[in-house]
């Protein structure tokens, strides 16, 4: 909005008129669903969707396994300089089965623009059990474990697929 000025310089008076400024603001942002979701990686997703007056130089996302994103948080960001629009990060090296929150930002010469926090849970750990090679702990029957200063004796079955081996 203009603002009205008058001023006086010395003896004289400057004449009184409109004066258009150029003041900007923090860029404003939309957080929105994660997706690509999996056991130990997920993308996030996020939108300027104005950058009120001043090109974004930063953005990104903030994530975390509580809700308020006050602990153990973890930022991804890109600088440059960014129009308004979608942007993505990928994410990796999460922990299985989790609940994650986070939100999108963006600063530009104003400061730092947040969204809403929004959640995702990252899928189900890997299971080791079941056809698949691996042995769950009720495929394993330990009858004697012996353990000396140098080796180990362990002595019971493992049940693979309804076969029960000896070991």
């Amino acid at each position: 909005m203009p603002a009205s000025l008058e001023a006086s310089y010395g003896d004289g008076l400057y004449e009184a008129g409109t004066y258009a400024g150029s003041a900007t603001s923090t860029p404003t942002v939309s957080t929105q669903a994660a997706s690509s979701v999996s056991s130990s990686t997920v993308t996030l997703n996020g939108n300027v969707t104005d950058n009120n007056g001043a090109s974004s130089t930063i953005r990104g996302f903030v994530y975390a396994t509580n809700a308020g994103l006050t602990e153990s948080t973890a930022t991804t960001s890109e600088s440059g300089t960014y129009d308004t629009g979608s942007y993505t990060t990928d994410v990796t090296s999460l922990t299985c089965n989790t609940d994650y929150y986070f939100h999108a930002f963006a600063t530009n010469a104003s400061g730092t623009g947040y969204d809403l926090t929004l959640s995702f849970t990252t899928d189900a750990c890997a299971s080791s059990g079941g056809s698949g090679g691996g042995s769950s702990k009720d495929d394993l029957k330990i009858d004697e474990l012996q353990v000396s200063d140098t080796s180990v004796t362990v002595s019971g079955e493992i049940n693979d697929d309804d076969d029960c081996r000896s070991v």
